[in-house]
């Protein structure tokens, strides 16, 4: 995939997020979707060994649509300035851990792990982090230098029934468990960003194993 031509059309729109403009350069943005649908589509066979099931997934069953909701948003813009997908058995509408990967000048990134579990689910990783930190934390340290846990919409206090002075309190607060690794354009138009992008997948891999262990 041409990330540098896919950048530069993502920048356009970002600066003319409007429909006419867009469908002006529609037959453009195609390509550069199809181009996309590849890059899924080789990532999904490089994880078969680990994951079996993504075998039968197609890749639009991973990629989010370029249009957003503006129903009950303020911002009107009809268009997203990026391109993403969500790899997990299931595909994009799936509610287990998987493997996101978000394209935008800037702010690309590749993210692992169990966004919006249920309730039910994240009172279980919860209890489990309350029993067995440690454990989790063997999961996580290798990977500090390269990942972080995503702290979004995480809670300002302790869920209640879990001790506030917890060793990993702040894990607790918790209501997604996702590590994500930011990517520099430099690498990201890159040669080696596919190769990259591989084996950040086969990293994030056991950590979204272990998420589903957690929640049984």
């Amino acid at each position: 995939m041409d990330i540098y031509k896919a950048f530069q059309f993502l920048k356009a729109l970002k600066k003319n997020n409007k429909r006419d403009w867009f469908q002006r350069r529609k037959p453009q943005f195609d390509e550069i979707l199809g181009e996309f649908e590849l890059l899924v589509d080789e990532l999904l066979h490089s994880m078969v060994d680990l994951h079996p099931d993504f075998l039968d997934l197609k890749p639009r069953d991973c990629m989010f649509r370029i249009y957003r909701d503006v129903r009950f948003s303020k911002d009107k813009s009809p268009y997203k300035a990026h391109l993403s997908a969500f790899l997990a058995p299931g595909g994009r509408k799936a509610v287990k851990p998987g493997y996101y990967i978000h394209l935008e000048p800037g702010q690309t990134m590749i993210a692992g792990g169990w966004y919006m579990p249920s309730v039910e689910n994240l009172q279980k990783i919860r209890k489990y982090i309350l029993d067995n930190g440690d454990e989790l934390q063997k999961r996580i340290k290798p990977l500090v230098k390269k990942y972080h846990l995503e702290p979004f919409d995480k809670l300002a206090r302790v869920p209640r029934g879990f001790p506030a002075d917890h060793l990993y309190a702040d894990w607790l607060k918790l209501k997604h468990f996702v590590l994500v690794r930011s990517i520099p354009d430099s690498q990201a138009t890159s040669r080696s960003f596919k190769p990259s992008l591989i084996r950040s997948l086969k990293t994030l891999h056991p950590f979204c194993i272990h998420l589903e262990k957690m929640a049984k």
